[in-house]
């Protein structure tokens, strides 16, 4: 169930584009199904990676092997409780992460190798939206109008769609 759920979000993630007010003009052979298919690759890479391990921070960080259970004093019954449900909201929100499937994990790379051809400006605006960010807190964020950033938006995934076909990867 929630694999399909994941995958009706990410899908809504990348038609959000597609309802946009003003007609697209795509370059020469794209058409608007490979803007999708485009858009939900490099979207979905972009969560792979964030969904993978890093190995490195797992040995700086200092893991503790006392059990949440045990009890202290007496008075300290009830901040053990209010600790018990933030470690609870913890545990739902670790369960509700997006985890890649095997398809993922095999065309992160080679989705990040398209996102890696964009000037900055134009990743961090492809990785907001990535995240669900709206245009308005992205165009905010960049200093530009809303519909500056989602024109920036829509020109970063044609820039990663001739860097796929420059490198034969479509």
């Amino acid at each position: 169930m929630s694999r399909q759920r994941e995958k009706q979000q990410t899908e809504a993630i990348a038609g959000r584009v597609m309802a946009a007010r003003r007609p697209r003009k795509y370059p020469g052979g794209m058409t608007e199904e490979a803007f999708v298919a485009i858009e939900r690759r490099v979207t979905r890479g972009i969560r792979t990676l964030c969904a993978l391990p890093d190995r490195e921070k797992g040995w700086l960080t200092v893991k503790a092997c006392w059990p949440f259970d045990a009890v202290y004093d007496w008075g300290d019954l009830i901040a053990q409780s209010e600790n018990r449900e933030y470690h609870e909201e913890l545990k739902a929100e670790r369960a509700a992460r997006f985890e890649p499937d095997r398809v993922d994990l095999g065309d992160y790379l080679t989705a990040l190798a398209w996102y890696c051809t964009l000037d900055e400006q134009d990743r961090k605006i492809v990785w907001r939206v990535a995240w669900n960010w709206s245009f308005n807190s992205i165009a905010w964020m960049t200093g530009c109008s809303y519909d500056t950033a989602e024109k920036r938006y829509e020109e970063a995934l044609k820039q990663c769609w001739r860097a796929a076909r420059s490198r034969g990867d479509i």
